[in-house]
């Protein structure tokens, strides 16, 4: 749009994003604004923008995250932790509207359910301490065998997620996400065990290792329909 009304704007993009949930369509937002962008180029006005590309790209980009963010909040309903699980960290990876309310309708309907609690507990500390980790520069191993770890706890975390990997990620694929949710649900207690009897950051680097292994195996493959330590336990 030629338009210099920012309202105006804003209702073209809200609408834009309407239609991409409302329809169901499967188009990812960052695409949208590369191709629209492409367009744009081709135009005679195109001249008069002196920002380099990537520049523009970036602030069309914040611009539709924050009408996706109104749209979630203020017309679907959803909570303010909930829109920050959901919503992409870069747009390109991760930003098709549709799929972004049904991953966002998923958590929701978790975040009722008590079972979940410990989780988004859990989910965060994994993140605080991979966090740490990589601030000291401490070592995080690739998958290892049983054979290394030197607790039950880990054994049966390790076991856990092992499992867990068969029966979550097909869901996840499949955008089941509730029931990929149910699922893991049923690592809890197995996680619980883990932080109340592991100290993680060892003195010993290759068990502190194996054992931020384990946490972020954990992160990496089950902390990806929507970023589960962002969300709080209590309505807000």
């Amino acid at each position: 749009s030629g338009s210099k009304d920012p309202f105006a704007l804003r209702r073209q993009a809200n609408g834009i994003v309407r239609i991409l949930a409302e329809r169901e369509l499967r188009v990812q937002l960052g695409k949208l604004i590369s191709y629209s962008h492409e367009i744009y180029l081709k135009t005679p006005v195109a001249g008069k923008f002196k920002e380099p590309k990537i520049q523009r790209f970036s602030e069309a980009g914040e611009f539709f995250s924050e009408r996706l963010q109104f749209y979630l909040r203020d017309v679907l309903g959803f909570r303010y932790d909930v829109v920050r699980a959901v919503l992409p960290g870069t747009f390109g990876h991760g930003d098709e509207v549709a799929d972004i309310v049904k991953r966002a309708e998923a958590v929701r309907e978790i975040c009722a359910s008590p079972e979940f609690e410990s989780l988004f507990i859990a989910f965060k500390r994994t993140k605080n301490i991979i966090r740490q980790a990589q601030d000291k520069n401490y070592e995080i191993s690739a998958l290892q065998p049983e054979s290394t770890f030197t607790s039950e706890a880990e054994i049966a975390m390790w076991t856990e997620l092992r499992r867990l990997q068969g029966s979550y990620l097909p869901l996840q694929q499949k955008r089941s996400y509730l029931e990929a949710f149910k699922e893991l649900a049923k690592v809890k207690q197995p996680v619980d065990n883990f932080f109340d009897s592991v100290m993680v950051m060892h003195n010993d680097p290759e068990v502190r290792a194996n054992r931020l292994g384990i946490l972020n195996y954990f992160l990496d493959t089950f902390n990806t329909i929507a970023d589960l330590s962002e969300l709080a336990p209590e309505t807000k």
